[in-house]
């Protein structure tokens, strides 16, 4: 299955050496119109994620028979996180627990994501001279990975693209903007693509969002998973996971990770 995480969708870019640039300013239009409240407005956070047919699942695998099965997640800025799948018993079924929060944890990562440019900035960027929206990494001779971003008009980033003799990846964002945003958009939809020759895998990823006091922050995640080889496209599952009870700014968090 793809395996993604908002802050490595900069394709592989820990694999990369990275250099010191000048011109970071290509992003500024993107950090100016999208809206981030993990960037600092929040320090500390927790929510649950519920996901249908959690207990079925747990109840099929195990002797286990419990009532309501949930994810909670811990978040303390910048970097701080936990996961713990509660419902079930405080001792034992580790595996079981590591399972679940391993399907769980690029979709908690997704909520938690902050600004998309930072790790971009890391690096320097050449125009393309066919594209003027289009940015091409710069890099070092005897690297393999060729990387490159695509910007709306309004600067925003609309693709990241990265491809090696092993890999390639694209990954696509879309905007949308909500009344609570403080005149900013939000990424709305997350289209993931990572493959080999005629065959790869396409994950769509739809994020729904509420206002939770003064904050927006998600409320939904629907991802739908396929296997593509030539013109056949092939669904292989769907996730649809429901983000509530948030508490922002309690210092519970805090508490629990024990900082």
């Amino acid at each position: 299955m793809l395996k993604f995480n908002l802050s490595l969708i900069v394709v592989l870019l820990l694999s990369v050496t990275s250099v010191f640039s000048n011109n970071s300013s290509i992003f500024n239009d993107h950090k100016l119109r999208t809206y981030t409240p993990l960037e600092g407005e929040i320090q500390d956070l927790f929510f649950d994620i519920r996901e249908p047919n959690l207990e079925k699942y747990v109840r099929a695998n195990t002797a286990l028979e419990p009532d309501d099965v949930y994810y909670r997640v811990y978040w303390v800025y910048p970097n701080n996180i936990r996961i713990r799948v509660e419902g079930l018993p405080e001792k034992g079924f580790d595996l079981l627990k590591q399972t679940l929060i391993a399907k769980v944890k690029p979709y908690v990562e997704l909520v938690l994501a902050k600004n998309l440019t930072t790790p971009l900035e890391m690096s320097a960027f050449k125009k393309d001279p066919k594209n003027n929206s289009r940015f091409i990494r710069v890099k070092d001779q005897a690297e393999l990975l060729d990387l490159s971003i695509e910007l709306y008009s309004s600067g925003q980033i609309k693709e990241i693209e990265s491809s090696s003799p092993q890999l390639h990846t694209k990954t696509s964002f879309s905007y949308s903007k909500k009344s609570w945003a403080k005149g900013k958009s939000v990424i709305s939809q997350i289209s993931i693509s990572e493959g080999r020759g005629t065959s790869s895998i396409l994950k769509e990823i739809e994020i729904e969002y509420e206002k939770f006091g003064t904050f927006g922050l998600p409320s939904n995640i629907e991802a739908v998973s396929y296997a593509i080889t030539g013109d056949k496209k092939v669904e292989l599952g769907k996730l649809d996971l429901k983000i509530q009870n948030y508490q922002i700014n309690t210092g519970q968090a805090k508490k629990i990770i024990g900082l």
